[in-house]
């Protein structure tokens, strides 16, 4: 119950601060409007029917004051006053108008509007509504003569909207946009005084096969990569602030075009030296360009206050049998080395030991921490996925996921190798998936568990699931099939077969047979396999191993469970100098414009993919994370947010902002708008494509973000 209003308090701030965003982007609109002189006839936040009002001379109102407001000006026009001179020489009303009896709203609509603002002033009441509506996302202001849905409204009131000049009107158009701007700024200045958690600009660890890994110092050709633990102190020419400006980055460069780094690199002896880097970026499994730069973590391992901590950990203890090992603990040695930077597990890791052997703040007793091979990855030009292999022998797959509460917990185990599933042998993880969705009833699976074959049983729930993750595992030494263009494609080995041994050395996983195969070197190699015929065949297979065949091996990372429990490396960005504060919030503004402006470029260049959008959803769930980190980090999310808002808003799209100033141009050129048909097609268009944009996004904040988010 705690966690649910605790969730809830957050979700609602988050709810408040967008509001508040969207309230200042129309409070902009408003105050210019007025300042030119239109009627405002409603400022509403939220859409819908109005919740709460409040007008002038009338005060608060439960949903809208626009009944009372209508039969007051009514009551009054039908009444003696407006036929009194004295009444209409102060309004300035010439005595030709005549007022007539007003028996329907249709009838207030049609007397002269003179009349119309004559008696608002004299009742006391203001023309304009206040309300919040009943669906507070978004807002709008409604001025006479201007509405979205209806491009064609006009009026003859020389204070409506069409009837003032183009330059008032592009002024009333852009000042939602420049509010937002200016607003971002002392969000982004109070954020740095409040505290704002930011990851260092520290290097934690490069995959060896990344284009940071093997590029060549400008300055130094003997010096080839980017190293764990180098400082990025230039990125491009700028100075980064924090590890999002280089993330951000490299996600947003240009194909091909390389970014220049220049680090600082602490040497063996002490000494401290500067390098330049061109380092061309890629495109990344998220879709985005990356150099294959993360940034250091810290030695804490996850707290327990969230699931989805408690599931990773839970995954890698079960898969690697970890023993002694806990949450919300800190690493302190390293193979008996005092540990002061998580760096140096990843400079470690690249030499390749057998196993870490770390202690705890909690437990000072040594424990053992696998270490295994990372797989190569085949990118097949065809229509085929990828997969991973070692010199394109593909590992079978285990189960690397149980969901509690599904048929398959308590019966099936993380690391449990998958032999058969309902007849189909050594199924790959699609042939899996396929076996058991394509059967009725229950699931047989024969899985490998500490050196035994096991038949199991599993029911289906209600939605024809078991309730688990699968995927290729080094923790096997049985294949799941050979590459044609391995060098070991000739032995003809049969999927599920387990290789025992390699020139004599004992094989229990992958790892193992990539250490036997370096060690192996060039030449023949001896393989002693189990292959599974006639309950399990004996037999001796040799293949002959190039130097080429060996290299991708000599550059292939290394990997341990550990790293994957560590929290980021978080300090604390905090300054009492509001001089310093400001500087930092006008360069995030900037930095954020620009940003948001490249990233939707790259968006329609393909560059980056469309599944990274998120709608309210997710940006609810996203600003609930940052409130989480503290106060500061929600006041720079509200910073970035309201400058995405003013981007989004300026886009030359119908129905948006920047879709209203590209017709004000237009009609500047033409000397009038643009004809009736075309205004309504371009409204019809822009509502389709909202209305596209606002499914998309949603889609993605149901099956992306909020998966993310939840865990």
């Amino acid at each position: 119950m705690l966690q649910t209003l605790e969730f809830a308090a957050m979700l609602g701030l988050v709810l408040l601060g967008l509001g508040f965003i969207i309230f200042m982007h129309e409070l902009g609109h408003f105050l210019v409007a007025k300042w030119v002189g239109i009627r405002c006839d409603q400022f509403a936040v939220g859409f819908g029917k109005a919740a709460w009002s409040y007008r002038k001379g009338m005060g608060i109102r439960r949903g809208s004051t626009e009944p009372e407001y209508y039969q007051r000006i009514a009551d009054f026009l039908n009444g003696d006053a407006p036929k009194d001179p004295d009444f209409r020489s102060r309004y300035n009303i010439l005595s030709a108008i005549e007022p007539v009896p007003i028996k329907s709203l249709e009838d207030l609509a049609r007397i002269d509007y003179r009349l119309l603002e004559a008696a608002t002033q004299e009742l006391g009441l203001s023309e304009t509504e206040y309300r919040l509506n009943v669906l507070p996302l978004g807002g709008y202001v409604k001025m006479l003569g201007q509405e979205d849905m209806n491009p064609n409204a006009t009026s003859e009131n020389p204070r409506a909207y069409n009837r003032k000049p183009i330059a008032a009107r592009m002024a009333v158009i852009s000042a939602g946009v420049i509010m937002n701007l200016i607003i971002a700024v002392p969000f982004l200045t109070a954020a740095p005084m409040v505290g704002v958690p930011m990851i260092p600009v520290v290097v934690g660890s490069i995959p060896t096969d990344s284009p940071a890994a093997s590029v060549v110092a400008k300055d130094n050709p003997d010096i080839v990569g980017i190293k764990p633990g180098d400082e990025i102190i230039l990125i491009d020419g700028v100075k980064p602030k924090d590890f999002s400006d280089i993330r951000m980055t490299n996600a947003l460069a240009k194909a091909g075009q390389p970014i220049e780094y220049v680090v600082k690199r602490t040497l063996p002896d002490g000494s401290v030296t500067e390098l330049t880097f061109d380092i061309v970026p890629v495109k990344g499994t998220a879709g985005l360009m990356e150099v294959g730069i993360a940034p250091t973590q810290s030695l804490a391992l996850f707290d327990d206050s969230e699931k989805q901590n408690r599931t990773v950990f839970d995954k890698f203890v079960a898969e690697y049998n970890i023993e002694g090992l806990a949450l919300d603990t800190t690493v302190t040695t390293l193979n008996g080395r005092t540990l002061s930077h998580a760096w140096q597990i990843e400079q470690l890791l690249q030499t390749g030991p057998d196993h870490l052997v770390i202690t705890t703040d909690q437990n000072d007793q040594p424990i053992t921490i696998p270490v295994a091979t990372r797989l190569q990855i085949h990118e097949p030009e065809n229509d085929d996925k990828p997969h991973a292999h070692l010199l394109g022998l593909q590992p079978a797959i285990a189960i690397n996921l149980v969901a509690e509460g599904k048929p398959a917990h308590g019966i099936l185990k993380i690391g449990d190798v998958v032999a058969a599933t309902n007849g189909q042998a050594w199924p790959n993880s699609k042939q899996m998936a396929n076996a058991i969705k394509s059967t009725t009833g229950d699931v047989r699976i024969t899985v490998i568990r500490d050196g035994q074959s096991l038949d199991l049983t599993i029911p289906r729930d209600s939605d024809e699931m078991i309730g688990i993750g699968m995927g290729p595992t080094t923790r096997t030494n049985h294949i799941l099939a050979i590459s044609p263009d391995s060098p070991f494609a000739d032995a003809n080995l049969a999927p599920g077969t387990a290789i025992n041994t390699i020139n004599g050395k004992p094989i229990d996983n992958f790892t193992d047979i990539r250490r036997a195969l370096t060690t192996a070197g060039p030449g023949n190699v001896k393989l002693d396999v189990t292959e599974p015929l006639l309950g399990g065949t004996f037999n001796t297979v040799t293949a002959e191993l190039t130097a080429d065949h060996l290299a991708p091996l000599q550059t292939l990372a290394w990997t341990t469970p550990l790293t994957a429990l560590l929290q980021p490396n978080e300090v604390m960005f905090q300054t009492n100098n509001p001089a310093e504060a400001l500087a930092y919030g006008a360069h995030k503004s900037k930095q954020f414009l620009v940003q948001t402006y490249v990233m939707l470029a790259r968006l329609f260049q393909g560059s980056v993919p469309t599944d990274k959008l998120a709608g309210p959803i997710g940006m609810g769930f996203m600003g609930k994370r940052f409130v989480e980190k503290g106060f500061g980090y929600f006041l720079y999310f509200l910073g970035l947010i309201s400058i995405n808002l003013a981007v989004i808003n300026f886009l030359p799209l119908p129905i948006v902002d920047g879709g209203h100033f590209v017709l004000l141009i237009l009609e500047k050129i033409r000397g009038k708008p643009l004809p009736e048909p075309v205004m309504n097609a371009i409204t019809v268009a822009g509502l389709a494509l909202l209305a596209f944009v606002f499914i998309y996004v949603t889609k993605n904040d149901l099956f992306v973000n909020l998966q993310h988010y939840l865990g």
